[in-house]
């Protein structure tokens, strides 16, 4: 059952604004549109991350309650544990997940969940840091070059009218 899962797809989401079917009336018209052919049926699928949908074409299976399908960051297909209200509650098929509305439920907002949104805001902030340590720094050993110069004028100033 697992081999099934284990194809990989391409990572494009659906049309932004576009929701998975909620019921099998819909789910049947968005197949048909779909166009998917042999023993590969349509599916609607949440992203791992949860904050976008994918539509294939695969081959159905079947899925365990308290398990809902999602796509991986790879583009392989996986269950996700579900454990809230709505999850689904007896074994079902993988083309069959609008009966579970909670499996198709985006929850994360990319901006502040997502892997590469964290990487690059602790980047972002580690590199901030940096500069405004160095701008700093620079800052620094200017003041104490320019008081190293003043005092070394006011020496040589001194000197020269000591000898006049």
């Amino acid at each position: 059952m697992l081999a099934l899962f284990q194809r990989r797809f391409l990572m494009e989401p659906i049309s932004k604004g576009m929701e998975c079917p909620l019921n099998k009336t819909q789910w049947k018209q968005r197949s048909l549109e779909f166009g998917c052919q042999n023993v590969d049926v349509y599916h609607c699928v949440l992203l791992e991350d949860k904050t976008d949908v994918k539509e294939i074409c695969v081959e159905r299976s079947l899925l365990t309650k308290g398990k809902c399908p999602v796509l991986t960051y790879k583009g392989y297909r996986h269950w996700m544990d579900c454990n809230i209200p709505g999850c689904p509650d007896t074994f079902y098929e993988s083309n069959e997940t609008y009966k579970y509305p909670v499996c198709l439920k985006k929850t994360n907002a990319p901006e502040s969940h997502s892997y590469y949104s964290k990487r690059l805001s602790v980047g972002l902030g580690v590199g901030i840091t940096l500069f405004l340590l160095l701008l700093v720094a620079f800052i620094w050993l200017y003041i104490i070059f320019r008081r190293r110069k003043r005092n070394a004028d006011l020496l040589g100033r001194k000197d020269v009218h000591t000898y006049n």
